[in-house]
């Protein structure tokens, strides 16, 4: 389903962050691809009626799945920041023009993010 899509969202992490924003931005009409490796946030997904690609954001071959070369965006919102990080440098590699929001909870960790993934 994901090969139709194209500026669309890959929301990475669908917990309570993760949901919010997908709300957020279905609200808006937009086109939401969610990459989360916890099978209980499934059935969330299907409720919510967005598209879930169950396995790790940080890894490559999922986020190719997700549609990455067509994406508009990549939101890191998983409850990790080493992960988020990991996350934000995969998809620039993947795609060096994506935007790429993404969650920190800690400053040092805010820093990082800045560092590794610039913006244009």
């Amino acid at each position: 389903m994901t090969d139709s899509y194209s500026d669309h969202f890959i929301v990475c992490g669908y917990g309570r962050v993760g949901r919010q924003v997908s709300r957020d931005l279905r609200r808006h009409d937009a086109q939401i691809v969610v990459v989360d490796q916890n099978p209980m946030h499934r059935e969330a997904a299907r409720v919510d009626g967005v598209v879930y690609i169950e396995g790790q954001a940080s890894d490559d071959e999922v986020l190719i799945q997700a549609g990455i070369a067509r994406a508009s965006a990549v939101i890191a919102c998983v409850d990790s920041d080493a992960e988020n990080i990991f996350i934000a440098l995969s998809a620039r590699e993947l795609n060096s023009t994506i935007r790429v929001i993404a969650r920190a909870s800690a400053d040092d960790a805010e820093h990082k993010l800045i560092r590794a993934v610039p913006t244009t």
